[in-house]
């Protein structure tokens, strides 16, 4: 379940997946939050800012926090479920 993955997940990816959420409820009916987006918006209203690593690196925890919650940024696109741009069927 999404609670045991974060309970077992590296703080560093917790930390990060948080202050995601938090930047995204802030961030509610503005458009689309983008990573860098939300960390701007910790760098500027968060209360442990000292402890905000690097964007890169906050970044790289905030991917290590999906990998462990199966949550993917980006989707295939027009069902495909492969990497191919074209179906097994229109290749024969």
């Amino acid at each position: 379940t999404p609670a045991q993955a974060l309970r077992q997940m590296p703080n560093t990816a917790r930390s990060a997946y948080v202050g995601y959420q938090r930047a995204a409820e802030a961030h509610d009916g503005h458009g689309r939050l983008t990573d860098d987006d939300a960390y701007e918006w910790l760098d500027l209203h968060d209360k442990n800012k000292e402890d905000l690593p690097a964007k890169d690196t906050w970044k790289r925890h905030l991917r290590t926090a999906r990998q462990w919650l199966g949550e993917q940024k980006a989707k295939p696109r027009a069902g495909r479920a492969g990497r191919s741009i074209v179906n097994q069927a229109q290749c024969t």
